[in-house]
């Protein structure tokens, strides 16, 4: 069984989006009562938001009476160093602190896994660089979507 942790929480229905990646629990998403004992015994299953369409079966699950009774059936991980590379980046240096320097192409991502946060930089005709970004990232979904926005073409995972 795989509660909340630090490498998974439980998401808000805000952060679903056509391509999300979420685990569910076999059967959570029909709207079924379930037992602690389904929540025990059922298989977690890695799912990808295929349409909207799905949202109302996802918003049951995260607000609906199983999760009133504790028994969420959806987590996400939390973003890692797995995730950062199997969208293409490759780890470049790491600090004593924690942080982690990845490369892919004319970009630099800085990774502070403890703090889920991200700078992501281009380097420029200069050779310095330009921060593209500095915020917070909770998944790997959300580091796709900014690749995706800023034009860094996404390896397939």
């Amino acid at each position: 069984m795989k509660k909340e942790t630090k490498e998974f929480y439980t998401p808000n229905l805000e952060e679903f989006h056509v391509g999300f990646e979420y685990d569910a629990l076999d059967g959570f998403l029909d709207g079924t009562l379930k037992s602690t004992s389904d929540y025990r015994n059922s298989k977690w299953n890695k799912n990808i938001v295929t349409n909207l369409n799905d949202l109302p079966f996802i918003d049951r699950a995260l607000t609906g009476m199983n999760a009133e009774n504790g028994l969420k059936g959806i987590t996400v991980k939390n973003l890692d160093r797995d995730d950062i590379e199997d969208l293409g980046w490759s780890l470049n240096q790491s600090t004593p602190d924690g942080s982690k320097c990845y490369k892919l192409l004319d970009y630099i991502l800085y990774f502070l896994p403890k703090l889920k946060r991200v700078c992501l930089k281009k380097f420029n005709e200069e050779g310095n660089t330009d921060v593209l970004f500095y915020g917070n990232l909770k998944n790997k979904s959300e580091l796709r979507k900014l690749m995706q926005q800023i034009g860094i073409e996404v390896k397939n995972s």
